[in-house]
């Protein structure tokens, strides 16, 4: 495929959540959102409308994966992927009846994933040609304690940093941060596409900046607020001239 796909993954471990998430990446897919239970992916769907579902049969709430597809079929006749360490016929007898559904065992092999999206999407999937951002100047964070989104707006993002798979967002004054599980080059990229993406400038290969919130220059630091940051050296000639 040379297009990944947007993809909803409901999963109610933190750690088998966080294993695919790194996963998905690296295959080149877009994760629009993560849910819990049955409710929860039912309006992460709604809201994001992905080009498929991935989903855990035993997960939280009141409705498991399967009962959670058979609603997701019914209103919007999505495809789901069934991603679950159960083997017998019974349970794959009950998936197998929710509609455009497939069925894969823990744990997610890309190969077999990518298997099944060619069969959904021999020719890639289908992106909107104008599909309406309702939030262009915002992003939604995950709050992995509370099991919550939260909307972020960019001009409240003073700067980013990369903690290997994942990026520390840092803002607000005083400080506040959020661990998001995406890389700084993914998240860049996300950023791109909103309104007032193009001041976040990469300064360093572990930082990125809201150049709204420089104060000045220091040397070979940028200063925000009292936040020295270190200009990497191959970066300078295309910022220092920006703040002279």
């Amino acid at each position: 495929m040379q297009q990944g796909c947007e993809i909803l993954l409901v999963e109610d471990q933190v750690l088998v959540m966080a294993d695919i998430r790194q996963k998905l990446e690296v295959a080149g897919h877009t994760l629009t959102g993560t849910a819990r239970s049955g409710q929860e992916a039912i309006a992460l769907f709604e809201q994001r409308q992905p080009h498929v579902v991935l989903m855990d049969i035993h997960i939280a709430g009141d409705m498991d994966g399967i009962e959670t597809a058979r609603s997701l079929w019914q209103q919007w006749d999505v495809p789901v992927i069934f991603l679950t360490d159960l083997r017998d016929n019974l349970t794959q007898n009950r998936a197998a009846r929710t509609g455009r559904s497939y069925y894969l065992n823990k744990p997610l092999s890309n190969q077999q994933l990518a298997e099944v999206l060619h069969a959904l999407f021999p020719q890639g999937p289908v992106y909107p040609a104008a599909a309406q951002d309702y939030f262009p100047d915002a992003i939604f964070c995950r709050n992995t304690k509370e099991q919550v989104d939260f909307r972020l707006s960019l001009d409240r993002i003073r700067y980013l940093q990369s903690d290997e798979n994942y990026t520390r967002i840092y803002f607000d004054e005083p400080l506040q941060w959020h661990i998001e599980g995406k890389s700084l080059k993914a998240l860049l990229e996300e950023l791109s596409q909103k309104e007032g993406g193009a001041r976040f400038r990469r300064i360093h290969k572990s930082y990125a900046v809201n150049m709204q919130h420089v104060a000045g220059r220091r040397g070979n630091e940028l200063l925000l607020g009292n936040t020295p940051l270190l200009v990497g050296r191959s970066y300078r000639d295309s910022i220092f001239p920006l703040i002279r």
